[in-house]
């Protein structure tokens, strides 16, 4: 079976190493990581990932659901949300932005691994 390649953008950098750690340990292939959205865009587009995992906050001049819209432009790639915001999915219909899935922060390893593991299995 293939290895899922998937970016990590997250702007707490501790915990996007944290969840690098989890993914790698989970049996995904962590192929970059960011904090910022217009580095999202172009490191999505350069390392071809096969999901992205998204916080909507983050540094720089866009967002998270920002981002999204740009690399869908281009790309179809899968995006899970990882937000604050249990109203996001309301925000995400108004922007015609579909998502893989939304994960509501606080995020453990094994919510983030069996959301990851049930996408898999689609």
């Amino acid at each position: 079976m293939k290895m899922l390649k998937i970016l990590i953008v997250e702007d707490e950098l501790i915990f996007a190493h944290e969840m690098k750690l989890w993914l790698t340990d989970g049996g995904y292939e962590v192929v970059g990581l960011t904090s910022q959205g217009d580095k999202a865009v172009n490191m999505a587009f350069s390392l071809d990932p096969d999901l992205i995992i998204m916080d909507v906050q983050l540094r720089g001049n866009i967002n998270g659901v920002q981002a999204a819209l740009q690399i869908r432009e281009k790309k179809e790639i899968p995006v899970v949300f990882l937000t604050g915001n249990p109203n996001l999915s309301s925000t995400l219909k108004r922007t015609s932005l579909e998502s893989a899935a939304i994960i509501t922060k606080p995020v453990s390893e094994y919510k983030l691994l069996d959301m990851l593991n049930s996408l898999k299995n689609k």
